[in-house]
């Protein structure tokens, strides 16, 4: 599938890129088959943060539903912001004070293994959700998540790119040609906004240059 959805990209290394200020991977692999998403209130830009937490998990074959509490037949919890279910978690690390800081931390509770994601800001939860985001892949045939700890904030205020071809190197040939018409003459507008729109969040840039 990957060869011809290329909004699956990039590929699944087992690590985030940029490379996190700290990361604890472990090998433990999270079904993500059947996933709530439970934003708090703290989270402004929460829903549309979740959307792509959907997309991915639903590309790779799991399920995933943005629920105020979490069903007794889910597999996986993720928690957006200051919830009931973070609330239950007593070990957390503070997110840094620093602008666009966020935390992504898998634990258990009630039973079930929950991602927490806490940010200092919008920007921040946006690459709490890219790092998630690329820690689902496909295992066996099935929907996961590896298991990590981070914190994480940018080295840099302002980070951007003019022109994608260095960063195009982690994508398929379907990404080059993916939102163009039929008949290969004009691009669609509108998918090559959310092509961009996924290359920007994986690489956590937040300056477009021109």
């Amino acid at each position: 599938r990957l060869r011809d959805d290329p909004l699956m990209m990039p590929y699944y290394t087992g690590a985030i890129m940029p490379t996190p200020q700290k990361a604890e991977y472990r090998d433990e692999y999270v079904s993500m088959a059947k996933v709530a998403i439970v934003i708090g209130k703290d989270a402004d830009k929460g829903q549309a943060q979740a959307a792509l937490l959907v997309d991915r998990i639903q590309r790779y074959g799991g399920a995933a539903e943005i629920k105020d509490a979490p069903s007794a037949d889910v597999t996986a919890v993720i928690s957006l912001g200051n919830t009931g279910i973070s609330a239950q978690i007593r070990d957390t690390p503070a997110t840094p004070d620093k602008p666009e800081a966020y935390l992504l931390q898998t634990t258990n509770t009630g039973g079930k293994p929950v991602f927490i994601l806490k940010s200092r800001d919008a920007l921040g939860m946006t690459w709490a959700v890219s790092s998630l985001m690329q820690l689902i892949h496909s295992k066996d045939g099935k929907v996961h998540a590896r298991a990590a700890n981070v914190v994480d904030y940018p080295r840099g205020g302002l980070r951007g790119y003019q022109g994608a071809d260095s960063g195009y190197l982690f994508y398929s040939l379907a990404f080059f040609s993916y939102g163009r018409n039929k008949d290969a003459t004009e691009p669609d507008t509108a998918a090559l906004m959310r092509r961009e729109q996924q290359y920007l969040v994986f690489s956590k840039q937040n300056t477009p240059v021109y």
